[in-house]
């Protein structure tokens, strides 16, 4: 039940950008940055439209490298306004396949998102952000699957 005081989670981003689903202009050289993300109370934002990106968040959408994010996540951390923050390990992802961070999670910090850089485009990035509770059933979500 949301009152058990933390919760494992985990945020798997499948990337399946390829010369096969690019219709035209797919680079040769293709990657993602690595994961990152954490696990923070509903006014936490990593990417939102419309708004202004934060430093950190730039960082990773110009040159993939997560560690400026790392440290806004420490400040908020600090804060109480994360439970934890992540950086998927491994490196870059070529092409095709997965990154997998793991964050905890409590009954009052159950949103996690994440973003991981398309490159070799200095701006791209895609993100996810989503809750992982049902307050009305009053449980965890055990999965949750995002297009």
């Amino acid at each position: 039940p949301l009152s058990s005081l933390s919760a494992d989670g985990r945020v798997t981003m499948e990337q399946v950008w390829s010369g096969a689903t690019t219709v035209r202009d797919y680079p040769s050289n293709a990657h993602w940055s690595p994961l990152v993300g954490a696990s923070h109370v509903g006014d936490v934002y990593l990417a939102r439209q419309g708004t202004k990106a934060s430093p950190g968040v730039r960082a990773v959408a110009e040159t993939g490298w997560p560690a400026k994010l790392d440290l806004e996540l420490y400040a908020l951390q600090e804060e109480g306004k994360v439970k934890e923050g992540a950086v998927a390990t491994g490196g870059a992802v070529f092409g095709q396949g997965e990154q997998t961070i793991e964050l905890m999670l409590d009954s009052r910090r159950d949103f996690v998102s994440a973003i991981s850089m398309m490159a070799p485009s200095p701006d791209w990035i895609a993100s996810i952000r989503m809750v992982l509770c049902d307050r009305t059933r009053g449980e965890w979500i055990k999965t949750s699957r995002r297009p």
